[in-house]
């Protein structure tokens, strides 16, 4: 996960729940910066997490050439 966060420009990370909050304490503590996190719909999910952005997937404006997107969904959403 290290080595893949540090090939993409922009880091984000897929999902609002607890697995993507595991992924993103594990971020944090490796030092890696991530943009925020991807949703698919805006509704039911909070404005910010972890001082980072949610974004729906509609308003996603980076190339996922450029993004490197971590899937931070429990095995039922996945």
């Amino acid at each position: 996960l290290h080595s893949y966060c540090k090939k993409s420009r922009k880091v984000y990370i897929y999902g609002a729940g607890g697995a993507a909050k595991r992924y993103a304490e594990y971020l944090d503590r490796k030092r890696i910066t991530y943009q925020g996190f991807l949703v698919t719909q805006k509704e039911n999910n909070p404005e910010q997490i972890k001082n980072h952005s949610v974004i729906p997937l509609c308003e996603f404006k980076s190339s996922f050439d450029e993004a490197g997107i971590i899937i931070g969904l429990n095995k039922k959403n996945m």
